[in-house]
């Protein structure tokens, strides 16, 4: 006769609170015998190993439901991983997705968001944005570009920070100049992005990622901000529609 264990035994062997198994017996991954005497639950062996795989399959991400049908029906292991690991990669596509959002959030503030909808252009292209030509261009030339090249870039950016201290509005004309040339030498000599995919790209500038870190860090503290603000207003001047109908009469902050 196999040896049988109560719950706290049971716990102790497996690392699984008590109230973890009760939970997972309501939800019928497990189904311990009762002692008949007063009906405590116990478990043998078989138990065990069957916990053991619940703890595996709950470490990689499995829902519990899906552990119950795995454990009722058990697949060849191979298939079983590529489910999971396609199963892991969409969670992880969505957490980051989540925190790119955020950022953005933080970065535009609450009042800037009222106003400017263009959330939507950086979702219908957020997805497929690392597959454009401009973005393999821009990785395929990486390695090419040149220490001159980066700091004629910066230099736009410190224009942007002059312009910023200067309490020059990012709508002026001024930082729209600064705007159009930093756009012009960015696709000439690092990677053509089509105006209708800026909204999204900009995204990368004042989200709060490294590169908001270093052209805040060369240029100065809130750079980034105004900066991507300038080249969204430079993106509405260019037929760039990133306002909703409802919203054409409200003025910028």
């Amino acid at each position: 006769m196999s040896k049988v264990y109560r719950i706290g035994e049971i716990s102790k062997i497996t690392g699984i609170s008590e109230s973890a198994l009760r939970h997972y017996d309501k939800e019928g991954l497990l189904s311990p015998k009762r002692q008949k005497e007063n009906r405590y639950r116990v478990y043998d062996d078989e138990d065990i190993k069957r916990i053991r795989h619940i703890k595996l399959f709950k470490s990689m991400g499995f829902e519990l439901d899906t552990i119950k049908q795995m454990l009722d029906n058990p697949a060849p292991e191979e298939e079983l991983f590529e489910k999971n690991e396609q199963f892991l990669q969409n969670k992880i596509d969505v957490l980051q997705r989540q925190i790119d959002f955020s950022r953005i959030y933080a970065f535009l503030g609450t009042d800037f968001i009222v106003k400017i909808s263009f959330i939507t252009n950086i979702i219908e292209t957020w997805s497929d944005i690392f597959t454009l030509p401009c973005y393999r261009e821009l990785i395929d030339h990486k390695d090419n570009i040149t220490k001159e090249e980066i700091q004629t870039l910066m230099k736009f950016f410190c224009e942007f920070a002059e312009q910023n201290q200067a309490n020059l509005h990012f709508s002026e004309d001024i930082p729209q100049k600064t705007a159009q040339e930093c756009y012009a030498y960015f696709s000439k000599h690092f990677a053509y992005i089509p105006l209708e995919l800026l909204p999204a790209v900009i995204c990368f500038i004042g989200s709060g990622g490294l590169i908001t870190s270093y052209i805040d860090e060369k240029c100065g503290k809130y750079t980034s901000r105004f900066a991507a603000k300038a080249f969204l207003i430079f993106c509405e001047n260019n037929g760039i529609k990133i306002r909703t109908k409802e919203e054409e009469e409200l003025q910028y902050e």
